[in-house]
């Protein structure tokens, strides 16, 4: 199923917000902060809340589970190898077409996907002020209200799980903040 903010049930990481190498304590938040976000309580106009938190519920039970995560990835795999070998194939064969020149798209700078590098780009490209500490056991922490929530929101979509802390943290002074462990 596809809901109607583009995530697909299909994808249970994307569902959790988390990636693939989380550990179980990095599952359980990425949980809780889902179902809190999803529970058809809290969210009575969106008709597919109740789809969502079942989703939910079962990326959880299946990613917790050790052996049925290993089922689940190795199904991924399997299918990222079909992908592969069929867009090899299908490049091989010659287009007429030429590619568009569409300068203006290409100035804007998307989501980055699952690269903690490209973090650090995409905030300074935006202007946003960001504190990582990662490095050090903590998360990475950028500054700003919920007027942020448009490019976390795009952030997610690109495999970046962040959590809004409207007390910030010790890093930011407590000032309001978004905050992540991720590291890509």
């Amino acid at each position: 199923m596809k809901f109607s903010d583009g995530a697909e049930d299909a994808d249970l990481y994307g569902l959790l917000g988390v990636d693939r190498t989380a550990p179980l304590a990095a599952l359980k938040r990425a949980r809780r902060f889902q179902a809190k976000r999803w529970h058809p309580d809290q969210n009575k106009q969106h008709n597919e809340a109740t789809a969502r938190m079942a989703a939910i519920n079962h990326a959880y039970d299946v990613l917790s589970d050790s052996a049925a995560r290993e089922a689940y990835d190795e199904s991924l795999r399997s299918h990222a190898e079909q992908t592969s070998r069929s867009a090899r194939e299908d490049s091989s064969a010659p287009t007429s077409e030429a590619a568009p020149d569409d300068t203006a798209a290409r100035s804007r700078q998307p989501a980055p996907r699952r690269r903690a590098d490209s973090l650090a780009a995409y905030f300074s490209a935006h202007g946003l002020l960001f504190v990582d500490k990662r490095t050090k056991g903590g998360a990475l922490w950028v500054l700003g209200g919920s007027d942020l929530e448009p490019i976390m929101e795009a952030l997610h979509e690109g495999g970046f799980a962040f959590e809004y802390a409207p007390q910030g943290g010790r890093a930011t002074k407590h000032r309001p903040a978004w905050w992540t462990e991720s590291t890509g």
